[in-house]
């Protein structure tokens, strides 16, 4: 016999030829779809063969049209937003999000809310609107934006003014770091790094830790500060040259020379300019 499938759902069995079966388009969604057949031997042998075809007429997911505002609408005040449907399956719930913030969740039409612009910041939002049908599997979404004007002034993000050091400057052993953070938002924190590395963190002014130039090497580092307001963050980096702090030895080799030709027993030897902590051995 030879066994159909629509998506890996089987539709039917044909026992014999002409090996056929009837399936009901209608009850699928529309778009494309895979049909498989499958014929097995009384020896245990099969093989199948499958194609793509695209159904029109069948079933569609919800479709979700925002009747107020339009999408790039620019609105102010009191806004009400309007969305209309069209499912072929029945919708249990639709929910209006402003943002990532949920505006209403209803559970019949009329699919509609209203929400103060002027309780968020200006600029271009997004309001998209999700309707849940019976089918866990099966829903709609759409997103549009809109301009706010009359709205919150956005804040700015924290600025970062390094006190010491100075833009590079040469520095070594234990090295005050010292900022100034500002914003029109209250700074809830500093973090400084060296490197990408975190050195430390401060809550509240003054904005100040000490970093050990002892413990890295000898040249240029990346001292960066970031201020953190509650929503937003501002950010600086420096560059410093250490000078007193690590280094690392100098290895050469006096014998064979680079490039030489050499046979049977070949003694090699290195010497080596210690650095900062000395070498403690020598592979």
């Amino acid at each position: 016999g030879v066994d159909f499938f629509m998506d890996d759902q089987p539709i039917g069995t044909a026992a014999f030829s002409p090996y056929a079966v009837t399936w009901d388009a209608t009850k699928v969604l529309n778009g494309f779809h895979t049909l498989r057949a499958r014929v097995k031997t009384s020896a245990g042998i099969s093989a199948e063969s499958s194609i793509a075809i695209s159904v029109t007429g069948g079933l569609s997911i919800p479709t979700i049209t925002f009747v107020t505002p339009q999408a790039g609408a620019v609105v102010s005040g009191q806004i009400p937003t309007t969305v209309s449907i069209v499912s072929s399956f029945p919708v249990t719930r639709v929910s209006l999000i402003r943002d990532s913030a949920l505006l209403t969740s209803l559970t019949s039409p009329p699919y509609t809310t209203t929400w103060d612009a002027t309780k968020v910041y200006d600029g271009v939002h997004t309001l998209s609107a999700i309707a849940q049908t019976a089918d866990p599997n099966i829903s709609g979404s759409k997103t549009i934006s809109v301009n706010v004007t009359g709205g919150l002034a956005r804040p700015t993000p924290p600025s970062v003014i390094f006190t010491a050091p100075s833009v590079g400057a040469t520095v070594s052993g234990q090295v005050p770091v010292v900022v100034s953070g500002s914003s029109s938002d209250p700074v809830v924190g500093v973090d400084f790094y060296v490197d990408g590395k975190l050195l430390g963190t401060v809550a509240s002014p003054p904005y100040r830790v000490t970093w050990d130039a002892t413990q890295v090497l000898n040249g240029s580092h990346t001292l960066f500060a970031r201020a953190r307001t509650a929503e937003l963050e501002g950010g600086r980096a420096i560059t410093v040259n250490v000078t007193g702090g690590l280094s690392l030895p100098v290895v050469s080799f006096v014998t064979p020379q680079a490039g030489a030709t050499v046979s049977g027993q070949v003694p090699v030897t290195v010497s080596v300019t210690s650095g900062n902590p000395p070498a403690t051995s020598v592979d």
